[in-house]
């Protein structure tokens, strides 16, 4: 912004200034010096701006002080450029008229802040409405262009000198620079902008997959993203691979209990991760140089120290992703959440459903809330790793740069990624959030009557526990005394 939006703009600007009757011995000539000076003021004087706009803080008041700074200091970067600019044009002196100098810096002051604060204020509203973000450049842009012909108006060049032959052609080697910027700018945003479609390419791809999500809320209840809008994820494995025909690797599976426990107590296996990544590049190793054709059940690995199977596999695989997340969210494992209980089917939003995906079946939602099983051939699963954020560590992500939004902001913008309805998205977040309060809340005062009850599984796969619907780690209760019960009433009880 400092050297292409605004040092390019004003000197490209300044040579549509034309003297005379434009014979090139009079035209506008530069001094290097205050040239290359003119570039770094608006480069230092925005960072600092920015990064008093970035600065974590807890009062309202601060905060908008903070902002108004940061526009005060950003338009007085774009006024300083340009007077340094011209103070170093060398064959003319500038006379400007008092008027026009106190209002380009109104223009320059008024439209930064104006642009700063809604940016600032309304970002997390923007996740998803690349527009908006697009109209805030544009104003930006047209203050920095009515700052600077708004300075021109009313000036009185006076001639110093005339130019030579090298000063004439160093007015061609400044608008050259300028134009390369620019050239290169218009190419880095394009390259921005289809790297941009390759990852939401690549991030609905993921929902054919096996992936593991963090969903994390802060105390206001919104949910952090990365600046593409979407949850922070890692995958796991394109699918998991089932010794037999019927199985399917949902909440009764024995390798989803076991990692359901694992993000319970992450500290039994945090000092394990590391011999975890080198086993899976072991077995990676080993796969690739295998030509053969292999199978889910001819795919067993055998090293010198242990046995592997896909099981043991897919564990470790989970592991590393959840700490790949915790990397990348600058945590360490132990704080990265703990698992939901349940799998979110991805992958299901058919081409003909994206027309009327702000509908969904009402017998689809009740799927939703029972949890109820469903064939996942072709589609992908998630997971999700889930916690509530304090405010502390709310400004480290902030300052990390994550985002936090609520469900209206960003919620289109994760369903579309995860190929899923929005509706179903909607319930799943509400899910998330209330398992997290129960979560809380297991440590209960007083005497409580749990139900413990086995239900039979259909085409004779076992047994499943009644659990809660909201909260499928606990048994149904209901309390029973207010405090401990008393010898007699214990002995009863038994």
């Amino acid at each position: 912004m400092g050297l292409v939006g605004i040092w390019c703009m004003h000197f490209i600007g300044n040579r549509a200034i034309i003297l005379g009757a434009g014979e090139a011995r009079i035209q506008l000539v530069y001094n290097a010096g205050y040239t290359t000076l003119s570039v770094f003021l608006p480069i230092i004087g925005l960072t600092i701006a920015f990064s008093a706009a970035e600065l974590p803080t807890k009062s309202a008041a601060l905060h908008w002080s903070l902002l108004v700074c940061t526009g005060v200091f950003a338009g007085l970067s774009i006024v300083g450029m340009h007077y340094i600019g011209n103070f170093g044009i060398t064959n003319y002196t500038l006379q400007y008229a008092s008027r026009f100098l106190a209002a380009s810096i109104i223009i320059a002051i008024g439209d930064c802040m104006l642009v700063l604060i809604l940016l600032y204020t309304l970002r997390e509203k923007w996740i998803s409405s690349w527009w908006k973000r697009l109209l805030c450049a544009m104003l930006l842009a047209g203050g920095v262009c009515a700052m600077h012909f708004t300075a021109s108006t009313g000036c009185i060049y006076t001639l110093q000198e005339y130019n030579g032959p090298g000063a004439i052609n160093s007015r061609n080697a400044q608008v050259a620079v300028a134009g390369a910027l620019c050239a290169a700018a218009a190419v880095i945003v394009v390259g921005v902008l289809v790297f941009t479609r390759y990852r939401t390419h690549v991030l609905k791809t993921r929902s054919q997959k096996i992936m593991l999500a963090c969903a994390m809320f802060d105390p206001d209840g919104r949910i952090l993203v990365t600046t593409e809008g979407v949850m922070p994820a890692r995958e796991i494995t394109d699918k998991y691979q089932h010794r037999t025909f019927s199985e399917e690797f949902d909440t009764s599976h024995p390798v989803f209990q076991w990692i359901f426990r694992v993000t319970r107590n992450w500290a039994g296996v945090t000092e394990l991760i590391p011999r975890m990544k080198q086993h899976l590049a072991a077995v990676r190793n080993d796969s690739e140089s295998d030509s053969r054709p292999t199978s889910s059940a001819s795919s067993a690995v055998y090293d010198p120290e242990t046995y592997s199977d896909y099981s043991i596999v897919f564990r470790e695989r989970f592991c590393t992703a959840a700490a790949g997340l915790a990397a990348a969210l600058h945590l360490p494992v132990e704080q990265i959440g703990v698992l939901y209980d349940r799998i979110v089917e991805t992958g299901t939003l058919n081409p003909e459903d994206k027309v009327k995906r702000s509908t969904l079946q009402m017998d689809k939602l009740e799927d939703v809330e029972s949890a109820r099983s469903v064939p996942h051939f072709g589609k992908g699963q998630l997971m999700f790793l889930t916690r509530r954020l304090t405010y502390e560590d709310r400004d480290k992500l902030f300052n990390a740069g994550y985002k936090f939004g609520s469900v209206q902001q960003i919620g289109r913008n994760i369903a579309e990624t995860m190929q899923i309805p929005l509706p179903a998205l909607e319930v799943h977040l509400e899910n998330l959030n209330r398992f997290l309060e129960t979560s809380s809340s297991v440590d209960k005062p007083g005497t409580w009557l749990n139900f413990f009850g086995l239900i039979p599984r259909p085409n004779g796969k076992g047994f499943d526990v009644g659990v809660k619907q909201g909260n499928q780690d606990q048994l149904p209760d209901a309390p029973l005394l207010l405090e401990e019960p008393e010898q007699w009433q214990a002995e009863f009880l038994e």
